[in-house]
């Protein structure tokens, strides 16, 4: 039976975040909204690590997400485990009734309370719990020992009733916007009532789920996101005596980014004098007015806007950055920060959600106010004037991610994490 209690928040201290797991981690289903997504490849990175680590996935994902040319991320070939997309996925009339009456000898009153719930939803609603109530008899024969979603999501709702109709043990990862929406209480204490743990990806969020939301900080455990120090490493060609020193950023192009803030930055820095070039890697729908920013103040040939890049195309670009700027107005943390750092770049960013976690500031980097382009002018151009400095914040950047932010040590955590939940 799925527990409604939480064991204490997981602190790793071996090397690589891993601590001695109470349960054998045999087979894994995912569930989530878009995937595979050009946008979020720290999921698809988690779930390629983990099965490096031997464990058995299974994918079920509501539909896939690729970029504006109908591409999906190249590393998505190295995934073994196979994705059935739920939006596609229908069962026979006959087949809903052998489940529920399958789920119904083995569970009645979980069943029945979860069919309440839904039922007093009405429409779509049903149709949920119906597909929930198939998928669960599936997952249970197949041996499945461990749920785990992402995000508030369609999907992850799926995964809740499947999770409560079988008592396979159920986690998911809260992010950013789901937690700073204040309209998301109810189905956050909802959710994490029905987990058998929680995560999150920050101290911060941690904080912020207890005081916004009312879910107590010992119920969350925090597992950083990470990269591949061996991907994202030093490259022997730097950029620092390039006579226009290049400035990155990777982000999507939202308003929650706050990429106008670092477009008027860099107008002040051109009025200024300094020579310099920036690339903006990342696509989405505040193009068309970024672009207008860019022409009206006059900053072709300085600031680019590089569209939707693969993860090689990222490297090559920080590796010949100088600098990497992250202007957002809001943010848990950042992976595409943590990729800059592991290059060695230092990196100015504003002090929001989890930020201070990873950039430590006047060691690793810079942290500014959000939504003030003139401080952000002030740290870029502090960082530029100063090669020294720069070397240093870079070096102790790599440092800071290679030793809390790779991807072995977050799957170590969750696995610990899962090793310690109700065991099937």
């Amino acid at each position: 039976m799925v527990s409604t209690g939480f064991s204490s928040p997981i602190t790793c201290h071996s090397s690589h975040g891993e601590c001695a797991m109470r349960r054998a981690v045999r087979r894994v289903v995912y569930f989530l909204d878009l995937f595979p997504a050009v946008t979020d490849p720290f999921i698809l990175n988690e779930l390629l690590t983990l099965e490096r680590r031997g464990v058995a996935l299974e994918i079920y994902s509501w539909r896939p997400n690729p970029d504006d040319r109908g591409q999906m991320p190249p590393e998505l070939g190295r995934l073994k485990a196979p994705i059935t997309f739920l939006e596609q996925l229908e069962f026979r009339p006959a087949e809903k009734l052998t489940a529920l009456a399958w789920v119904l000898a083995r569970h009645p009153v979980r069943t029945l309370r979860w069919g309440a719930h839904y039922a007093l939803r009405g429409g779509r609603e049903r149709w949920y719990w119906a597909q929930a109530l198939c998928l669960a008899r599936r997952l249970e024969r197949e041996g499945v020992n461990q749920i785990h979603a992402h995000f508030l999501s369609v999907a992850g709702k799926m995964a809740t009733t499947v999770a409560q109709c079988t008592g396979i043990p159920f986690t998911f990862t809260l992010h950013a916007q789901e937690i700073y929406d204040p309209a998301s209480t109810g189905e956050l204490q909802f959710r994490c009532a029905a987990a058998a743990d929680v995560v999150t990806v920050s101290e911060y969020n941690r904080r912020w789920l207890a005081e916004r939301h009312g879910i107590p900080s010992e119920r969350v455990h925090v597992v950083h996101c990470g990269i591949d120090p061996s991907f994202f490493g030093l490259n022997g060609e730097h950029a620092a005596e390039a006579s226009e020193p290049l400035v990155v950023c990777v982000a999507r192009l939202q308003p929650i980014k706050g990429l106008e803030f670092l477009v008027e930055a860099c107008a002040s820095l051109k009025r200024r004098g300094y020579r310099f070039r920036c690339a903006i890697l990342g696509e989405g729908p505040e193009r068309p007015a970024l672009e207008r920013r860019i022409a009206e103040q006059q900053l072709g040939g300085v600031v680019e806007l590089m569209g939707q890049q693969s993860q090689e195309v990222v490297r090559q670009s920080l590796w010949k950055a100088v600098l990497f700027v992250l202007p957002s107005r809001s943010e848990a943390l950042s992976v595409s920060t943590m990729e800059a750092m592991a290059c060695g770049v230092p990196a100015v960013v504003t002090n929001v959600g989890g930020m201070a976690e990873l950039v430590e500031h006047e060691r690793c980097g810079l942290l500014v106010p959000p939504q003030d382009a003139g401080a952000l002018a002030v740290a870029i151009a502090r960082l530029l004037d100063d090669p020294a400095r720069r070397a240093r914040f870079g070096a102790a950047a790599r440092e800071k991610v290679l030793s809390e932010f790779t991807l072995d040590r977050q799957a170590g955590q969750l696995l610990e994490i899962w090793g310690r939940g109700s065991g099937r």
